[in-house]
C-alpha cells in the first residue's frame, strides 16, 4: 500500500512539473507585447474597414489640399485637350474654386473618391469676370461668334445679352461654358426660353403674350 502512494506522488509530482515547464516555454515565447511577434519584432495588425473609413473621414481638408489625388475626373480634364479647363490647365484649382466655406461644407465627412464631376460650391461670375474682365469685354471679343445660329439664320452674340426685361443680365457662366465634363449644346440655355429655336422676338408669341 504504503508502495502505491509513493508511486501515485512521484508521478503526480512529475506531471505538475511538466506543466510547469510547458507554462514557463509558453510564457518565455510570448512573453512580448500583444504587438511583438516572439522575435521581438512589430507585429503589422489588419486595419478594419471602418477604421479606415474613420479616418478619412476625420482627415483635415484644406484650401492647400492636392485636389487631383481625389477628383481625378477633374485632374485628367486639365490636361486632355478637349474640355474647357485643358484652356486652364496652368491656373491652380484655387483660383477658380474660392469659396473656402462652401467647400469645407462640400468635404465635410467625406470618406471615399468622388464618382461625378459637379459643382458642390458654384463658382461666382466675379471670379470668371478676374481674367475675363466683364460681359462687355466679353461681348467684343465674340462679336463675329456664329457660335449661336437659329433656324432662320439670324446670328447672336453669345455674351452681347440683349437688354429686355425678359432677359438675365447677369446669368451664371457656368450655365454655358461647363469646365471638366463634356460640352453643352451652345443654344442649350436660350433654348430654354426660345424653345422653338427662333431668336428672333415675338415669332413664338405675340407682344401681348410676353410678361414685362
Amino acid at each position: 500500500m504504503a508502495l502505491g502512494r509513493s508511486i501515485w506522488r512521484r508521478r503526480t509530482r512529475g506531471v505538475a512539473l511538466a506543466l510547469t515547464l510547458a507554462g514557463i516555454i509558453g510564457l518565455a515565447s510570448g512573453c512580448g507585447r500583444p504587438d511583438e511577434s516572439s522575435d521581438g519584432e512589430p507585429v503589422e495588425k489588419p486595419v478594419k474597414k471602418e477604421s479606415v473609413d474613420s479616418m478619412a473621414a476625420t482627415s483635415a481638408w484644406s484650401m492647400q489640399s492636392n485636389c487631383g489625388s481625389c477628383h481625378t475626373i477633374e485632374a485628367a480634364s486639365q490636361k486632355d485637350g478637349v474640355h474647357l479647363a485643358s484652356h486652364h490647365a496652368d491656373v491652380p484649382c484655387i483660383a477658380c474654386h474660392q469659396n473656402e466655406s462652401a467647400l469645407s461644407v462640400a468635404h465635410a465627412n467625406m470618406t471615399k473618391t468622388p464618382t461625378r464631376s459637379g459643382l458642390d460650391a458654384p463658382i461666382d461670375n466675379e471670379v470668371c469676370f478676374n481674367c475675363h474682365t466683364s460681359w462687355e469685354h466679353l461681348a467684343k471679343l465674340t462679336q463675329d461668334s456664329r457660335a449661336l445660329v437659329d433656324t432662320k439664320n439670324t446670328v447672336v452674340n453669345p455674351h452681347g445679352i440683349p437688354q429686355t426685361a425678359s432677359h438675365n443680365r447677369n446669368p451664371y457662366c457656368f450655365v454655358c461654358h461647363v469646365m471638366h465634363v463634356d460640352a453643352r449644346p451652345a443654344d442649350e440655355y436660350c433654348v430654354g426660353c426660345h424653345h422653338k429655336k427662333v431668336f428672333e422676338c415675338y415669332t413664338c408669341h405675340t407682344s401681348n403674350d410676353v410678361v414685362n
